[in-house]
């Protein structure tokens, strides 16, 4: 009779080769430097007590992702976009189930890797295009240059180029944040917190880290007055969220439909 013994180590490296597959599939994905991606995505507001407990059961349970090197997280800043209409912020604000918003996307201030995302939710599900572009193009898209997008061999590319000719899509906002994300190697769940929130409404010092401009966002319109809010709470994931992971996310707070693109608007008072 055959018997097999397993052993930790056995689960760990089993639990290795399936993360290095998933890890290999996403590679073919991105060829061409190209991403797609469909999930869906809840957000809700934690208080700063909770967001320190939630923090530390989740970090102790699931793996930092592989942007965060430090614990204290890494900046994140998204240059958002929209037409002449204001599209991407009244639709918001409507709760139109079918909407597309755009943003140009880079990390901890570095412009070695930046990204022209189109955000696209369909009901519950949000689907997500992205191709990477280099700075020379995202300063020349600023300056009303569209040529770089032109040739790019990337759909969203050239569909940015042309709904910046046709409809004025153009710049409206930096957003800024710092966040810590954790990830789920099996399930594609990814838990993220993100702080110190801040706006840029001028578009020359992108990659800067002490932009006079940077605004800070309160964020206590969005929880009752007596509690102090401490960050947003993001919960992302393809099919399901595993038990353990839902049980610790369940006590707290209530999904909340929110938008940094929005809030970050309306803190500096652009929307009339």
């Amino acid at each position: 009779m055959f018997v097999m013994i397993i052993t930790k180590d056995t689960v760990k490296n089993a639990l290795r080769n399936v993360k290095d597959a998933v890890t290999a599939a996403d590679a073919v994905i991105s060829y061409g430097k190209v991403r797609r991606s469909e999930r869906h995505e809840l957000k809700r507001m934690l208080t700063e007590p909770q967001y320190h407990i939630l923090l530390s059961r989740i970090s102790a349970v699931l793996e930092p992702d592989s942007y965060m090197p430090e614990p204290e997280g890494y900046r994140v800043s998204s240059l958002y976009l929209d037409d002449l209409a204001e599209s991407a912020y009244y639709e918001k604000l409507s709760g139109v189930h079918y909407r597309m918003k755009y943003r140009f996307r880079w990390y901890n201030y570095s412009p070695e890797l930046i990204h022209l995302e189109c955000k696209e939710k369909r009901g519950d599900r949000i689907f997500k295009r992205s191709a990477a572009v280099s700075r020379n193009c995202l300063e020349s898209y600023i300056k009303g240059d569209y040529r770089l997008l032109d040739a790019c061999d990337a759909p969203v590319c050239r569909e940015v180029s042309r709904l910046s000719r046709e409809r004025g899509l153009s710049p409206r906002v930096v957003v800024c944040y710092t966040r810590q994300a954790f990830q789920h190697p099996l399930s594609h769940t990814r838990i993220t917190f993100d702080t110190a929130l801040t706006a840029d409404p001028q578009f020359d010092s992108l990659f800067s880290r002490d932009s006079e401009a940077l605004f800070p966002v309160p964020l206590p319109m969005l929880m009752p007055a007596h509690m102090s809010p401490g960050c947003i709470l993001e919960i992302k994931y393809n099919e399901y969220i595993p038990k353990y992971i839902s049980e610790l996310l369940t006590s707290h707070s209530e999904v909340l439909a929110m938008s940094k693109y929005v809030l970050c608007r309306d803190a500096l008072n652009l929307i009339r």
